[in-house]
């Protein structure tokens, strides 16, 4: 009879050996598998410390904050802090001579018709002269017909003139100087040769750009 193929423990005496011990094998290594739970389990309860690896925290810098809001919609600035544009009459008094540039108006002085590219603002002489809205000093110079005059240039590209004024002006108003709405510029005085036949007044400017305008329509908007 043909012996039956497969595998024989019999012929290998290392592994015939295993087999007969298996179970002494597993049960050892089950009693020291328990042991060191029991050594972990009463180390827990005795409270032995454990040692645990350090962690680094990073240094966060945090933003400071400002107590003042944040303000995202123009409607809920409170109104003491609203900027407020302010407009000046630079001298009060009656217009004694229009502003035309498209029609010729009668010259007292020269005798003659011919255009006049401001308004004069009849005024004592001394009166005080203000800047017409907030602005910056752009020309102080003394003219041959209008006399001593000040330039101011303001938002929107437009440009107030003040002429026949006195030649001391008033302190601080020099080329490049800013000023503040109805801050004074000067006095009225009797400098303008072209109009020293009209009665003491302030010749007043008003360009936008290069382009001379009726300076009626700037005043209109002093309340």
């Amino acid at each position: 009879m043909k012996e039956k193929k497969g595998f024989n423990f019999k012929k290998i005496p290392a592994l015939k050996a295993f087999k007969r011990y298996s179970a002494y094998v597993y049960l050892g290594a089950a009693v020291v598998t328990v042991a060191v739970m029991a050594v972990s389990i009463y180390s827990i309860n005795r409270g032995d410390e454990v040692s645990l690896p350090e962690i680094s925290v990073p240094s966060i810098q945090l933003p400071e904050i400002s107590d003042t809001p944040v303000v995202n919609n123009p409607a809920d600035i409170p109104a003491d802090i609203i900027p407020v544009t302010e407009y000046y009459l630079p001298v009060s008094g009656e217009t004694v001579t229009p502003h035309s540039v498209t029609e010729l108006v009668f010259s007292p002085t020269m005798q003659d018709y011919r255009t006049h590219s401001g308004i004069d603002i009849a005024a004592e002489a001394g009166t005080e002269v203000v800047s017409y809205t907030d602005g910056e000093v752009t020309a102080v110079y003394n003219d041959t017909f209008y006399g001593t005059v000040v330039e101011i240039k303001h938002d929107g590209n437009v440009t107030t003139l003040y002429a026949n004024l006195d030649p001391e002006l008033a302190e601080g108003i020099s080329v490049g100087a800013p000023v503040k709405a109805g801050q004074t510029v000067g006095t009225v005085g009797s400098t303008a040769i072209i109009e020293s036949a009209t009665q003491p007044h302030l010749h007043f400017e008003v360009t936008v750009g290069n382009k001379s305008v009726d300076p009626q329509i700037y005043l209109d908007k002093v309340k």
